[in-house]
């Protein structure tokens, strides 16, 4: 459940990113028609920090379903059950008819 809710926290920090990323680059470009560089300039910096923010946030989400994916993985392979021993002992005969039909051909042909 913890893992959804990071999941879904990184999800919102991202659109939310982008989203005021978008807002952002438009008030600058807005300013800048309007003549007033300055504040052009202001709304584009501050477009810049919105803009690694998002980066940020997408690197650490790409990272955070890797280890969660790679957990999963660990835990399915950790859960997964030993053969029995009646399973071990069939894969045992198998391989033993396996070789005596490899003599015998062997056998066959000299």
């Amino acid at each position: 459940m913890i893992r959804l809710r990071v999941l879904l926290a990184l999800l919102t920090v991202l659109f939310l990113a982008i989203v005021s990323l978008a807002a952002v680059l438009s008030v600058a470009e807005v300013m800048a028609a309007l003549g007033n560089s300055a504040a052009a300039a202001t709304f584009r910096y501050i477009g810049l920090g919105t803009g690694c923010v998002a980066v940020i946030t997408l690197l650490v989400l790409v990272v955070w379903i890797s280890l969660v994916l790679v957990g999963e993985l660990i835990r399915q392979e950790a859960v997964a059950e030993p053969p029995s021993a009646e399973q071990q002992a069939a894969a045992a005969f198998s391989d033993q008819e396996q070789g005596d039909e490899h003599v015998e051909s062997q056998d066959a042909m000299s």
